[in-house]
């Protein structure tokens, strides 16, 4: 009679554990997150300009990630470099979306 756990009965504990880890991130990463359309980029993008006109332009951040995210659309790649509501080319690319 064998007692304990044998070493083959770990590996296999082992590995499986990682292809359950691997499978929920995959799950997390591919199903969970969502990308913005291009329509949730413009109504973000106006947000963050109205905000920005309400502050009369003044030293307030503009969230990397909505940046980021609609940057990968053609009409918002200018917004890649918006980072502050005073930056020189944020006030024109919100006059350019509309928001003077």
């Amino acid at each position: 009679m064998r007692k304990g756990l044998a070493t083959e009965t770990i590996l296999l504990l082992v590995l499986g554990i990682l292809v359950v880890g691997i499978i929920v991130y995959l799950l997390y990463k591919y199903a969970l997150t969502k990308e913005l359309s291009a329509q949730e980029c413009m109504g973000k993008l106006i947000n963050i300009c109205m905000q920005c006109k309400n502050m009369e332009w003044g030293n307030h951040a503009i969230s990397n990630d909505i940046t980021s995210d609609c940057s990968r659309y053609p009409q918002f790649s200018v917004w890649s470099d918006n980072t502050n509501c005073n930056a020189g080319s944020t006030q024109i690319d919100c006059q350019a979306l509309g928001v003077q």
